[in-house]
């Protein structure tokens, strides 16, 4: 039997007899499923040798450490994301890149490779370095938009690249104008 309107509102008028608003049912079923990043790895990023690659490509200092550290051991170890010495990140260059590609090797393993989302790799970084500053899941956002946007080849800030002559433009030798006088 094909449904039409009057038969739609009969069936709506028996089932309003037997379910009200107020019931469980139409507050919501609260089933939610655990999301995952979405990402699939690229076949560099399940590559250890690849991945380094381009981490040194990208973070060409983050091999080599400021004197200090290397003197003292600083920027190593399980740890590995802050030195010793201070207590926050190290402001040399150095130790900056090796921290940054830290956090992005930590930002591959967790949402290319295991498949989480930020907000999971988030929580997961902050029980983990509990020393640390704690981050959220926009600043992991951020991290995995980096890293998409380094492995095209393209500008961290999302901006094009600019092809033009690299330095300081020219100046313009204007002309003076004629009097007409």
């Amino acid at each position: 039997m094909k449904r039409n309107f009057k038969t739609k509102k009969r069936d709506n008028d028996r089932l309003r007899l037997q379910i009200d608003g107020d019931d469980q049912f139409f507050q919501g079923s609260d089933i939610r499923t655990p999301r995952d990043g979405g990402r699939e790895p690229e076949p560099w990023m399940l590559d250890r040798a690849a991945l380094k690659d381009f981490l040194l490509k990208r973070f060409p200092r983050a091999d080599q450490h400021c004197e200090w550290c290397r003197e003292n051991g600083g920027c190593s170890g399980p740890e590995g994301f802050m030195c010793e010495h201070h207590d926050y990140h190290c402001l040399c260059r150095s130790c900056c890149q090796f921290s940054s590609a830290g956090m992005w090797t930590f930002a591959i393993q967790c949402c290319f490779r295991m498949g989480q989302s930020a907000e999971a790799a988030a929580s997961y970084w902050n029980e983990e370095h509990e020393n640390c500053k704690p981050v959220n899941a926009d600043y992991f956002r951020r991290v995995i938009q980096q890293i998409e946007l380094a492995r095209q080849g393209r500008r961290l800030d999302g901006k094009p690249r600019s092809h033009g002559k690299p330095g300081r433009p020219r100046k313009n030798k204007l002309t003076p104008l004629s009097s007409a006088s």
